[in-house]
Formats: structure tokens, C-alpha cells, sequence
């Protein structure tokens, strides 16, 4: 689910909307990882058109109210990469 255009890598502290691969930069993880979490719905994303984005807002409150138990698997899949 590729976006149409992903911009530059990363995103001005004031940008109130953030690309896939600026998100994935963020938490240290791929695009397709991120890719998966939005279309699995556990990352709030907005859809405008063709082209996906995340309210840096959403992704702060999502940072925070995540936990092991909470995203397994994010938690899962972050682990199958680093091995």
C-alpha cells in the first residue's frame, strides 16, 4: 500500500500530519511495518485520496498509551526484524 508521494524523510516539528515513511523513521521501524499496523487499525492513520498520513497528534497519544501487553504484535514483528 505504497503512497502515491512520501516526501521528504523528516517532518518539520510544527507538521501537523505525518507521511508513512516519516512515521516509521520516528519509531525506528520500516514503512511496511507501519503499513501493516494501519491496516490492521492498531495505528490511527488518515486516508486523503490515495495517500495515507498520521496526525502527529494520534501517533504522540498512541506512543503513550502503548505497552507489551497492549501491541503484541508490534512488539512481535519489531522483534522478527532485529533477528
Amino acid at each position: 500500500m505504497p503512497e502515491h508521494d512520501d516526501g521528504p524523510l523528516t517532518a518539520p516539528n510544527d507538521a501537523l500530519v505525518l507521511t508513512v515513511p516519516q512515521v516509521a523513521r520516528l519509531l525506528q521501524t520500516s514503512p511496511d511495518l507501519i503499513y501493516d499496523s494501519i491496516r490492521r487499525k492498531e495505528l490511527p492513520a488518515i486516508r486523503l485520496g490515495r495517500v495515507l498520513r498520521v496526525s502527529r497528534f494520534a501517533l504522540e497519544n498512541w506512543i503513550a498509551r502503548q505497552g507489551v501487553e497492549e501491541a503484541p504484535s508490534m512488539v512481535t514483528n519489531l522483534n522478527k526484524q532485529r533477528y
